[in-house]
């Protein structure tokens, strides 16, 4: 029925009121059933008669129903008055009543059925469809304005873009001096949207439909600009054979968008002033070079009375470091506890060294990267020791080599007899100034 006319449209529809609204939002796409409506050019040429022809009082807006004993001659949608039963197909009589009914009703409303008002009105409350600071015009029927005030206009709210790091093969948060790291960086782009303000009111099976989407989302076509990444040694999004150093590292990708291009509907299907700006976001990640530090118990030793034995060749290289039979941990396994040195003045504390259980490994054992120092202990009481340095005897040094870097450690012991532990408390390890 490809040219049917503005009568046999209401003579042939039936359905309920939310189906009518449905039909009506389809012709304004052109996406009704051709069969019915024509081709997209047909549907919105009917929908513009429809729009110009008829206009008239409905009894009620409550109603969900298009039988006549409920509806009456006329029916009201999206601030627009549909005529129900008069005009064509029943005889030129009926025809002409109807077109006598249009011009009567029009009559009524603009005399006395809603009247207008004379006077602007500013809105200094939030109440129905208003917000403080609208303005109702001049010329503006009764009809319309109760209708907004008693119906709830829900709007959108929007969500910016959340582009997200995609950062390949990048260092975790600490990393020995020395180590040798190749790294990409990059982004994965997710694009804003928007959604119902009021689900429960706008539901989301309302906002796919007047907003042609799914699961109650509304991309909102911001478009992805120039990823530009800043950091060290860094060459367009590459890092190449970084060798670490004793610092912190930081890293940023700056994603900027576009405003968005998306005009999502309220739930009027009015289009909504909601955008998304033009912005940007940092994706950030860092990391810290930072040496490590080694402590544990060696076998103690005796000498001469007056003469402090000599420990110079317990630990002498960086493998003695996991040999058991010259090293072992606090809970007696073989090789050196270790820890990360922080780039800070006071660099680590260690809790407690107590070799009371261990004999004969008494003595104590720390191992520290030259350029940092035994700054204090205290006694098993908590009694701070006076001349640590003279306690923690330094003893040696070696090469150290990680990665890309040899660093000279040096080697501090405790001296305990093979049958006498001893233990002492929160001993702090401080950088050199």
């Amino acid at each position: 029925m490809n040219n049917i006319s503005v009568p046999q449209f209401f003579k042939d529809f039936t359905g309920t009121i939310d189906d009518f609204r449905i039909l009506i939002d389809n012709l304004s796409r052109g996406t009704a059933d051709p069969e019915k409506y024509g081709n997209a050019e047909e549907q919105l040429r009917l929908l513009n008669e429809l729009h110009n022809s008829f206009v008239g009082i409905h009894p009620t807006n409550a109603n969900n129903s298009i039988q006549t004993a409920d509806l009456g001659e006329w029916f009201y949608y999206n601030h627009r008055y549909y005529h129900m039963r008069g005009g064509g197909g029943g005889g030129g009589t009926q025809g002409t009543q109807g077109i006598r009914g249009i011009q009567g009703v029009q009559g009524v409303q603009g005399a006395s059925g809603a009247g207008v008002i004379e006077n602007a009105i500013e809105v200094s409350v939030n109440v129905g469809g208003y917000s403080v600071g609208d303005t109702i015009n001049a010329g503006t029927d009764y009809e319309t304005i109760m209708r907004k005030l008693f119906t709830t206009i829900i709007d959108v709210i929007a969500t910016a873009p959340a582009p997200s790091k995609n950062f390949s093969n990048f260092p975790s948060t600490t990393v020995e001096v020395g180590t040798v790291k190749s790294f990409t960086l990059g982004v994965n782009w997710v694009d804003g949207y928007f959604v119902s303000a009021d689900p429960n009111v706008y539901t989301n099976e309302r906002f796919n439909e007047l907003n042609h989407t799914s699961n109650g989302r509304l991309p909102a076509g911001c478009t992805q600009g120039t990823v530009t990444y800043t950091g060290r040694n860094i060459s367009g999004n590459q890092v190449q054979n970084l060798i670490v150093g004793a610092e912190t590292y930081e890293y940023t990708a700056r994603v900027p968008w576009s405003q968005s291009t998306a005009t999502p509907k309220k739930s009027n299907n009015e289009p909504s002033d909601v955008k998304i700006n033009a912005g940007a976001k940092n994706l950030t990640s860092s990391f810290t070079g930072k040496y490590k530090y080694f402590w544990g118990f060696t076998q103690g030793r005796t000498a001469e009375p007056g003469v402090e034995p000599d420990y110079s060749d317990v630990i002498t290289s960086q493998a003695d470091l996991n040999d058991a039979s010259k090293i072992i941990k606090l809970d007696g396994t073989g090789g050196a506890e270790w820890g990360w040195l922080n780039n800070v003045s006071n660099a680590a504390t260690i809790n407690s060294l107590n070799s009371n259980t261990h004999e004969p490994y008494t003595a104590h054992v720390i191992v520290i990267p030259t350029g940092f120092h035994i700054a204090s202990a205290k006694t098993s009481t908590g009694v701070p020791i006076d001349h640590v340095d003279e306690v923690y005897v330094y003893t040696n040094s070696f090469a150290y080599t990680n990665g890309g870097t040899t660093t000279t450690y040096d080697v501090y012991i405790r001296h305990s007899l093979p049958s006498a532990g001893i233990e002492y408390k929160d001993i702090k390890i401080n950088r050199n100034s």
